[in-house]
């Protein structure tokens, strides 16, 4: 009698899910693309048809949560083809009996810590020498203690040393089954979790070597994903692959394409109950770890890391840390890096100390649950790369922290990235209302080649940030503290060597600089490694005796050391100092100059003088003005740093070359000023050239004036792909040997003129006098492949393109993109789309000028797809003027589904700029309906005209 109301209770509850989950998608919907959600119903792809990218689905997860008060799986939801599936995951979430958790409950659970478990052993065991030897200790003197908890999973797994010791056996011996012998290498594509943990150990048990790679978030596009990493796959020799199991349908692609590849495997066949095999005890001389770069190209570098390497580094760093029996280690860092690998889960099994471990996805998407986990566990050791920490100050709402308790945290390691003392100063002041106290932050400084950690702070006391005179810098190369005034830069102090370790600063002539003198670092120890894995060349410069180079300035004050930049950036002048940024920074707020375009360096004349030169780009062309922009620079630089250039270059836009990162490249500027070729336009040979091949184009069209027009069709189009592939076909040794990609887009976009001219499109561009001096972004629209050769051509140099990782599949586009200074945008992989995100606004801040195509794709039965939104975040977060270009005619000129080009004429034309007002969710919404207004109307002739 009771079982229909039941049911019906259930359906009800079931509708209601249903309801509010559309209720949420089609606000976001109608936010990103008004009128796009009135009608949408379950059956409605988030991708194909509502044009929902990454950041979008992490807006749709927080608004769930919050309407239904539920803490919901993020890689469910971000893997969601369509509204029903996120139906679904949230039904399935009720199913398993969750609770709606309101904010005041949810403050008061975490207030609520968890019970310390019984007392532990936590120290460094002396007697030994690899990982194994670690594991094995704890497994014989605790075996129940617990190792790592896993918070945000179902039922908060927890794996203690035993049970990890058994899951581990297990994989060992199925690896060995499928023909893993000592010294091969193991690739491991797993997130983080249970089966990373168990697959590293069971590779280092059979003596075999574990090769971390970053893992595939959106199983969607998992086939791309592989393609990513094939190259280092094929470096490292990889005889078996361990990957999620929607990867093997993939297996004969990858061993198609890895010749050592001898098996593809998935977790669950690891966890097949084998006979443990009688495993042999390991040397510490032995491999425990190849350490490449996530979504590595080219030629990858695999940093070799010994056991003796990794103990030697936990051993330092232990020592550094005093730990105890209260300590709890809480990290979302990625397995797959160095410092979430080694610094946290490594060093935690080495030490005994219980590990909280949280995927770094959950960490993206709700930034609250580091600070959660560190509050409910009374974790005392978290680190982080810098954007961490001021994710947190500007991504946590001040109504998240109620019942937030930091006051356990006693050591918050800040590094991977710069550290700016102003998001130490942030962070430490938004988070002392928690119990957050300012000498817990400790900025380090590490690298792969020496394990993880090089130098830390060794005390317990406010990081030491430096107030240093520019003055000082210019006259001596060195640092002197000074009180904050206009002629000041501040720097944070990253510590000193660990223990056991050594590090030294040399000076231009490979002497140690004396204190306070800036010079390269070079490091030392027991931790570092011998090399990069099959990759002789790189490995030849890192070497120099015991020391490795890294690449860095440093300067010591005291026994602390001050990492400043890389080495290639300082000039030295007549015995005077200058930082070149600094100048560059000064002349460039010269009315006249443009912006991010101005180069200092020194140089030796023939007489050997040494003289101070200033390269500044600008669009003037009267000779009084641009002689009353000399004399401006040269007052405005004299007043700052009380020392005049002895000369002032004025180039013409987009001649001064940069590096792929978007810094100046003085070393090629100051190259090509020696060689006289700075600025300079195409020769007369050149432009000869030009003529006669417009003259044989012209000669041979008149030829064929009678032939029937699909002959002329394509004989039009085999000239363009002869014109294009000459013209690649003669830059390409340049571009390849040139390693300025200021240069090379500078360089390329001459060539992308040239062939506009010799395939005679006609081009029209409107409105271009629009384009701000200052930093900013396009945002255009996406025809064809053609769109990147024609805004190359029309834009100015100092635009970089940001592209989808889906180039990476093709050889050609890793080894090029590089070289002209793309950013690279995910738009799948949440982790991924992160940390680009991160990449590009950081970008945006430092100045760059970047161009984005926001439709992601093209379709020919589409005149516009809609804009995603990861372009728009990073522009109102780094709050840059947005500038929308709509491009007709190159979909005429190259149609999708075919590679003959036709005769088309192509208009661009630039819109309205667009300037942030806020950095928030909405703002980002508001500028990408804006944009993607502006740019439909142009292209229906509605939107701005031809200035008169």
């Amino acid at each position: 009698m009771s079982e229909p109301p039941q049911q019906s209770g259930s359906a009800s509850s079931e509708e209601m899910v249903v309801e509010s989950v559309l209720v949420v998608v089609r606000e976001v919907v109608e936010e990103i693309r008004p009128g796009a959600g009135a009608a949408l119903g379950v059956r409605a792809r988030l991708s194909d048809d509502l044009g929902l990218d990454s950041l979008s689905r992490m807006e749709l997860l927080r608004r769930i949560e919050e309407r239904l008060q539920l803490a919901l799986p993020e890689r469910s939801v971000l893997e969601a083809r369509d509204v029903s599936a996120l139906v679904e995951v949230v039904l399935q979430k009720q199913r398993g009996g969750a609770e709606s958790v309101s904010i005041e409950d949810r403050a008061a659970q975490i207030a609520r810590p968890i019970p310390e478990s019984k007392p532990r052993w936590v120290g460094f065991p002396s007697e030994v020498t690899t990982l194994t030897d670690a594991l094995r200790f704890h497994v014989e003197t605790q075996p129940h203690a617990v190792h790592v908890t896993f918070p945000f999973e179902e039922g908060t797994p927890q794996l203690t040393y035993a049970g990890f010791f058994a899951v581990a056996e297990s994989a060992a011996s199925f690896l060995l089954s499928v023909g893993v012998r000592e010294g091969e290498r193991v690739g491991i594509m797993l997130p983080t979790g249970v089966d990373f943990l168990s697959t590293y150990f069971g590779a280092l048990l059979i003596r075999a070597v574990p090769v971390p790679i970053y893992p595939p978030s959106s199983l969607e596009r998992l086939e791309e994903h592989l393609s990513r990493q094939i190259q280092i796959l094929k470096n490292a020799g990889v005889t078996a692959l361990v990957l999620p199991p929607e990867g093997l349908p993939f297996s004969s692609l990858l061993r198609a394409a890895v010749p050592s590849l001898r098996a593809v495997v998935t977790p669950q066949l690891l966890k097949r109950q084998n006979h443990p095999s009688p495993f042999s005890k390991a040397d510490s001389s032995e491999l425990a770890l190849l350490q490449y770069t996530s979504g590595s190209t080219g030629q990858p570098k695999g940093v070799m890391l010994s056991h003796a390497n990794l103990i030697a580094n936990v051993r330092a760093m232990t020592e550094v840390l005093s730990l105890n029996e209260r300590d709890v280690c809480v990290s979302w860092l990625p397995l797959y890096h160095d410092m979430g690998l080694i610094g946290a889960w490594l060093g935690s099994l080495v030490t005994g100390v219980p590990l909280v471990l949280m995927s770094p996805l959950s960490f993206i998407s709700h930034p609250i649950r580091w600070l959660e986990s560190i509050s409910r566990y009374r974790g005392t050791i978290s680190a982080g790369p810098n954007f961490a920490f001021q994710l947190a100050v500007d991504r946590i709402r001040e109504e998240q922290l109620s019942g937030i308790d930091l006051s356990s945290w006693r050591i918050a390691f800040n590094g991977a990235e710069p550290v700016s003392a102003n998001t130490i100063e942030q962070f430490s002041s938004r988070f002392a209302a928690c119990g957050f106290q300012e000498h817990v932050m400790r900025p380090v400084y590490g690298l792969a080649e020496s394990s993880l950690g090089v130098l830390f702070p060794r005390e317990a006391k406010p990081p030491r940030i430096v107030v240093s005179s520019r003055a000082a810098l210019q006259e001596f190369g060195s640092l002197k503290e000074v009180p904050v005034g206009h002629d000041t830069m501040r720097l944070v102090s990253c510590g000193e060597a660990l223990p056991g370790h050594e590090v030294r600063i040399i000076d231009e002539r490979g002497r140690e600089a004396e204190e306070g003198h800036i010079g390269e670092l070079q490091f030392a120890g027991a931790s570092v490694t011998e090399g990069y894995f099959e990759n002789a060349e790189a490995t030849k410069q890192l070497l120099d005796g015991k020391w490795r180079n890294s690449g860095d300035f440093a300067a010591r004050l005291g026994a602390d050391i001050f990492v400043v930049g890389r080495r290639k950036d300082l000039i030295i002048r007549a015995g005077r100092n200058l930082v070149p940024q600094d100048v560059e920074d000064e002349a460039g707020q010269v009315e006249g100059v443009r912006r991010g375009c101005v180069v200092a360096f020194g140089f030796a004349s023939e007489s050997g003088q040494e003289n101070f030169v200033i390269v500044a780009e600008t669009k003037l062309r009267d000779p009084a003005e641009r002689s009353e922009l000399q004399q401006g620079i040269i007052t405005r630089v004299c007043g700052v740093f009380d020392i005049a250039p002895d000369q002032v270059v004025l180039v013409p836009p987009r001649s001064i070359p940069k590096t792929s990162s978007g810094k100046l490249r003085r070393s090629d500027c100051k190259e090509r000023f020696r060689r006289g070729t700075l600025g300079k336009q195409a020769s007369g040979r050149q432009q000869l050239l030009l003529l006669r091949a417009r003259a044989f184009l012209a000669s041979s069209l008149r030829f064929t004036c009678g032939l029937p027009a699909m002959t002329m069709g394509i004989l039009y189009g085999a000239w363009c792909w002869v014109c294009f592939l000459l013209l690649i076909g003669l830059s390409a040794p340049f571009v390849f040997a040139c390693r300025s990609a200021r240069l090379n887009r500078s360089f390329l976009r001459r060539v992308a003129q040239v062939l506009v001219r010799v395939c005679f499109v006609r081009l029209t561009v409107k409105e271009l006098e629009c384009l701000p001096k200052e930093a900013c972004m396009i945002m255009s629209n996406h025809q064809s492949y053609a769109d990147a050769v024609l805004l190359s051509a029309v834009l100015p140099s100092r635009f970089a393109f940001v592209a989808k990782r889906d180039f990476l599949n093709a050889p050609v586009f890793q080894a090029l993109f590089p070289r002209i200074g793309v950013l690279w945008m995910e738009r799948q992989n949440m982790e991924q789309s992160a940390q680009d995100l991160e990449q590009v606004e950081s970008a945006l801040k430092s100045g760059r000028s970047l161009v984005f195509f926001p439709e992601g794709g093209f379709w020919r039965d589409r005149e516009i797809l809609p804009f995603k939104m990861g372009g728009f975040v990073a522009a109102a977060r780094a709050q840059v003027p947005i500038v929308p270009v709509a491009i007709s005619g190159l979909r005429d000129l190259l149609p999708e589904g075919t590679w003959l080009p036709r005769r088309a004429q192509i208009l661009v034309t630039f819109g309205v700029v667009e300037h942030p007002n806020g950095a928030e969710w909405a703002e980002s919404v508001r500028l990408k309906n804006s944009i993607e207004l502006q740019i439909k109307q142009i292209l229906k002739g509605t939107g701005p005209q031809e200035k008169s």
